[in-house]
């Protein structure tokens, strides 16, 4: 991925017609920001803007002087683009107009041009604009790889669009001809039949999960609210709030990466036409769509003619395709429309600070351009039961919910009163609500949002014995293990599953379920687990799945589980707050030799065997923690030669911002001439791969 120099400036109300303008410049490769000493104020005339409307250049030159004139801000912009070019990178330029200042939103910043030069700035693949837009919604941006990608085009051509409100009509193949060219080779479902797009149908069809939403309609404006003409279910006019939409949106558990508001075209040409046929209606519901968590939307701020929009989207999804960069992607399409009237119009809102949507599949670190190249010593380890697969948090995701999203729901119910970006953390949330009561509050409220995210989920498959307990005296780790149990048998895919077939003699998991045993059970095998003895009150446990019995050694049939964070059985076991984490370090390291925190055959075997990182953040304690707790301990040993590592990254937007970082990040956990592998997409992906590779050999 390419590492990018980024410019940003804000635009923040303070008066009429005077806004605050801040602006800082940062790189790749240093964590200090160049901010302007102080606030520049500017005047902005809309009134005045708006008379040189018809002239592009002449009002690109007038947004050139105000944002970027500034002596203060013309020196640091200076700077910035010579400190880009020394370093043979692009400069990514964003314009943040706050939340009391949406007026703005409707001048053409598209037009914006270098007032040192006169030069159009939106137009240069090598100077990326768009305008960032900050968000209410504090969940990461989840990436997707290429190959996973799909689209939803809707459609809405209301029956009575001419008859009742003097609207032409929507020539239905002629956009959805349009539509698909643009898209490419992109799996593409449609809603364009009558009574299709409706905003019930669109709303539950984007509950499936499309990356893209490609949405033609008629739209107006009514008191600065932006209204569509969607469809109802006969096939007639329903006029819906833009906001109606961006509330579905909200609601939605994967919203699209991508939402383009297309502009109608069956009025004509509107080869003269300087104004919008939608009254701006869906430019306006641009910024509504990404405050609320839409992570980038292309919309129209006129009346794009059919030849101009002919040749951008192509272009536009063909660039994006190529890398997921999704503001270079406009760049480059806007370049090919320079020559035409209303090659300003598209306008790329984002709240994406990498600027990407999505990533190729499988990019290894040992590789050149890119490949996964550890499966032969994988395979070949897992064969001679010499691989130990460390399963991480991630893999229960899909069961229990993600664990930033209920760190929120927690942070929301109990008030906390940390930072937003804090609120997204589990270790620091279960911190707070350990101080503000104890451990054993934080460990039982943390059950209880586990348990109400399951039961709100997979409320089907919960068996009715267990539908009928009180939700206070459900025990999660039965529910988990009923509800895994309905998952396994309807996914043939599911990943304890798939893990359980494999010959591994050992596992090593960092959640605390039991979903690995069941599917061991499952599989015909005999496994038993293992508990960290990381404090006190576990190394008294004396439960006999717990012992060690004399010459026991693990093997594919009767493998060993190590839960190294505790198990959901045993309270007192469970690492979840940050001082939780802290004493398991300290605990691990003051072990006492003749009753180890970690068994002492596990250890040596983790300090020999190739090693399996799947359902981790990189980022994330559990990462950390057992990098320094577990694989630390033996550290001479792990430098060896034969010692293989393959990490499975999946990139998240604000987690993981460039491979080439991402490998900086991993070079710090494993020594120096370590062979290891980064994978680079999901664990479903990972495992797909596998499998794959493994046929026939195993």
């Amino acid at each position: 991925m390419a590492e990018y120099c980024e410019f940003e400036i804000d635009l923040e109300w303070r008066a009429a017609g005077s806004y605050g303008l801040s602006a800082r410049f940062s790189r790749p490769d240093s964590d200090a920001d160049v901010r302007l000493l102080q606030e520049e104020l500017v005047a902005i005339d809309v009134g005045a803007l708006a008379a040189q409307a018809v002239d592009p250049i002449a009002y690109g030159n007038e947004l050139g002087k105000l944002l970027l004139g500034a002596p203060a801000v013309a020196k640091l912009f200076g700077e910035a683009r010579a400190a880009a070019e020394a370093a043979s990178r692009s400069l990514r330029l964003r314009l943040s107009i706050g939340a009391n200042a949406r007026d703005l939103h409707g001048l053409r910043w598209e037009t914006l041009r270098d007032p040192a030069s006169g030069d159009p700035i939106a137009t240069r693949e090598t100077l990326p604009f768009s305008r960032y837009l900050s968000s209410l919604d504090w969940r990461p941006v989840p990436l997707r790889s290429r190959g996973q990608l799909r689209a939803l085009v809707a459609i809405a051509n209301p029956s009575d669009l001419k008859s009742r409100y003097e609207l032409e009509p929507v020539a239905v193949e002629a956009e959805l001809a349009r539509a698909k060219a643009a898209l490419g080779d992109l799996p593409t479902e449609v809603l364009a039949k009558p009574g299709e797009a409706t905003v019930d149908g669109i709303a539950e069809k984007l509950r499936e999960g499309f990356d893209v939403f490609y949405l033609v309609c008629h739209g107006t404006l009514v008191d600065g609210d932006p209204r569509l003409w969607l469809e109802d279910s006969s096939g007639k006019s329903a006029r819906v709030r833009g906001s109606d939409l961006v509330v579905r949106m909200e609601d939605a558990k994967q919203r699209p990466r991508l939402v383009v508001l297309a502009s109608c075209q069956s009025g004509g040409t509107g080869e003269a036409e300087p104004g919008t046929a939608d009254e701006g209606a869906l430019v306006a519901l641009g910024p509504r769509l990404a405050r609320a968590g839409v992570p980038a939307v292309v919309a129209m701020q006129g009346n794009v003619t059919m030849q101009t929009v002919g040749e951008f989207m192509p272009s536009f999804f063909k660039e994006l395709l190529t890398d997921g960069q999704v503001d270079r992607a406009m760049a480059v399409a806007r370049g090919r429309v320079r020559n035409r009237p209303d090659w300003w119009i598209p306008v790329l809102f984002s709240r994406l600070r990498s600027g990407r949507l999505w990533f190729d599949q499988g990019f290894g670190t040992g590789v050149a351009g890119g490949g996964f190249d550890r499966w032969e010593s994988i395979v070949n380890d897992i064969a001679e039961q010499g691989c130990i697969p460390l399963l991480g948090q991630g893999l229960v995701e899909p069961l229990i919910g993600n664990m930033r999203d209920i760190a929120r729901y927690m942070a929301d119910q109990f008030d906390f009163p940390l930072a937003p970006r804090n609120r997204d953390e589990l270790a620091q949330v279960a911190q707070y609500l350990a101080y503000r009561q104890n451990r054993t509050f934080a460990r039982s409220k943390v059950a209880e949002a586990f348990k109400t995210y399951i039961l709100s989920h997979h409320g089907a498959r919960v068996p009715p014995e267990l539908a009928a307990v009180p939700t206070a005296t459900l025990k999660l780790n039965q529910l988990i293990s009923a509800v895994g149990t309905q998952v396994r048998a309807q996914d043939p895919n599911d990943a304890h599953k798939r893990l359980a077939a494999l010959p591994f003699p050992i596992y090593v998991c960092a959640s605390r379920d039991n979903l690995l045993f069941d599917a061991l059970v499952e599989a015909g095998k005999k496994p038993r687990y293992m508990l960290a003895r990381w404090n006190d009150s576990m190394r008294t446990v004396k439960e006999d799945r717990f012992q060690w019995e004399k010459n026991y050694e693990p093997d594919a049939q009767n493998p060993v589980i190590l839960h190294l964070f505790g198990n959901l059985e045993y309270p007192e076991s469970l690492v979840l707050s940050e001082d939780d984490y802290f004493q398991f370090l300290t605990g691990v390291a003051r072990s006492d030799p003749k009753r180890p925190a970690i068994p002492t055959a596990i250890a040596s075997r983790l300090a020999t065997s190739g090693l399996l990182f799947l359902g981790f953040n990189l980022d994330d304690w559990d990462f950390r923690v057992l990098f320094r707790s577990i694989i630390q301990q033996e550290g001479d040993a792990l430098s060896r030669d034969h010692t293989r590592v393959a990490v499975q990254v999946n990139p998240a937007e604000g987690t993981i911002i460039d491979t080439a970082g991402t490998r900086k990040y991993l070079e710090r956990f494993f020594q120096k001439g370590q062979s290891y592998g980064m994978f680079w997409g999901s664990a479903d992906e990972f495992l797909d791969g596998l499998v794959a590779q493994a046929e026939g050999k195993l």
